[in-house]
């Protein structure tokens, strides 16, 4: 039968919402640097299956919840936030406490040691790879990804004093949606990973430098305190002293004697100041006389 008609369905794009933004995967790390390190590639999509492949065959790539370290410390969260969700008022104290009550310590001191941070790192690279491979899509993506939007949470409280206010806003806040990173955000976490390098090779150098330095110094040092001990160490024997003649010395001549010499170019340059401001002379014609 021939095709009549063609239908394409347009809908307009999704505005993000200010209080529960996508979650951006898009990071700077190895495995994203890698990534758009092959965008260049001549068959980009094959090139990313493999840096994805290689990526999950890593000790950081988490393919399962239950083998993230935190796992049970993130259930034991989200029961408490399901509680939490169904609430009118919550007040973001209420919040830190549950979370307190899972990790056994305060939200702000979780982001300030940096605790969560390895686990979001990977949680991100990892759906990523997981959206990258075909083969990997029976992998539960829609627990990593709560995982994910549950520390997510963790970083809103400390962030926000005045989060959630309500159980429907926690709500939509842990059913945000991802956003995975474009090929500029690729190139760009790129080119973040590649001045690092430069920045940690200039570190080294400097280091280097600096060592190299210290250790001539330091060389300068030892071999200046053996020429000092060695000469303190020796006795007077060593040493030979010049005898001293008597010599009648001499003056110099009148003329080249400071007072003179002074005196002299004191009259010079009054001669010469007082030739400078001496008026113009004016020619004259003298009578000549004639003799008989």
């Amino acid at each position: 039968m021939e095709t009549l008609f063609r239908l394409v369905l347009k809908r307009p794009a999704i505005e993000q919402s200010e209080d529960a933004p996508s979650i951006c995967l898009a990071q700077d790390s190895q495995f994203q640097a890698a990534l758009g390190q092959v965008q260049q590639d001549p068959k980009p999509r094959e090139a990313l299956k493999t840096v994805a492949r290689q990526f999950v065959g890593t000790p950081v790539f988490i393919g399962d919840p239950k083998k993230l370290a935190i796992f049970e410390k993130l259930v034991k969260l989200s029961v408490d936030l399901d509680a939490l969700e169904k609430k009118k008022n919550v007040p973001n104290a209420d919040l830190a406490k549950a979370i307190e009550d899972s990790f056994g310590s305060k939200p702000a001191n979780l982001v300030k040691n940096k605790t969560l941070a390895p686990f979001l790192s990977n949680l991100k690279d990892s759906i990523i790879a997981i959206k990258q491979l075909p083969e990997e899509h029976r992998r539960p993506i829609e627990d990593l990804t709560n995982q994910l939007r549950n520390i997510e949470v963790i970083f809103k409280v400390v962030a926000t004093k005045d989060f959630p206010g309500n159980g429907g806003m926690l709500r939509r806040y842990r059913r945000r949606s991802v956003k995975l990173p474009s090929e500029a955000d690729l190139r760009s976490s790129l080119a973040t990973i590649e001045r690092q390098k430069k920045l940690e090779r200039q570190r080294k150098e400097a280091e280097e430098k600096n060592l190299k330095e210290a250790e001539a110094k330091l060389d300068l040092y030892k071999r200046l305190k053996t020429a000092v001990k060695e000469l303190t160490s020796l006795s007077g024997e060593h040493f030979h002293s010049t005898s001293q003649q008597a010599d009648a010395g001499f003056l110099i001549s009148a003329v080249h004697r400071p007072v003179q010499v002074l005196t002299h170019g004191g009259f010079q340059a009054s001669c010469r100041l007082k030739l400078k401001f001496m008026p113009p002379c004016f020619p004259f014609h003298l009578p000549f006389v004639f003799q008989g």
